[in-house]
């Protein structure tokens, strides 16, 4: 990863992207534009893809533990979780919007969580959603025991 690659990356996330697990979905949107893979929705994704996507909606029907990369940092201040969770969402929903006009199916990225299969870039964000999804409910249920 060059340097202009890392300069697009948030300083908390270029560990991630340094030891080179998956390429920020900036650099997939460049390449893409560069490549000139446009096309109009909707996009029609192959049956693993759309498999993992269900299996990231909540509730998880399966818990299995997060790959390495993924395991936050224990005990932030609850401040501090929500802070980073709404700066995420902002900043994914750019990306998603910077992706307009993309042909997300042809389109592909590498997710940090299994880097050694490529998905769709369409695939990435409805992932990344659903998963966010579950955050929320995650973050519902442990409300709703205290």
């Amino acid at each position: 990863m060059n340097n202009q690659e890392l300069a697009l990356i948030e300083p908390g996330e270029r560990a991630v992207a340094e030891l080179g697990v998956s390429r920020p979905p900036e650099i997939v949107l460049e390449e893409a534009r560069r490549a000139g893979l446009t096309g109009p929705g909707p996009f029609a994704y192959p049956m693993h893809e759309r498999l993992f996507i269900n299996f990231n909606e909540p509730p998880p029907r399966l818990r299995i533990p997060a790959p390495s990369v993924l395991v936050p940092t224990p005990a932030k201040p609850m401040v501090e979780i929500v802070t980073e969770f709404m700066e995420w969402q902002d900043k994914l929903g750019a990306t998603i919007r910077r992706a307009d006009g993309l042909d997300l199916r042809r389109a592909r990225g590498r997710s940090p969580a299994l880097p050694l299969i490529k998905w769709s870039l369409g695939a990435l964000f409805a992932i990344t959603l659903a998963h966010e999804r579950r955050h929320l409910w995650q973050a519902r249920q442990v409300r709703n025991a205290l």
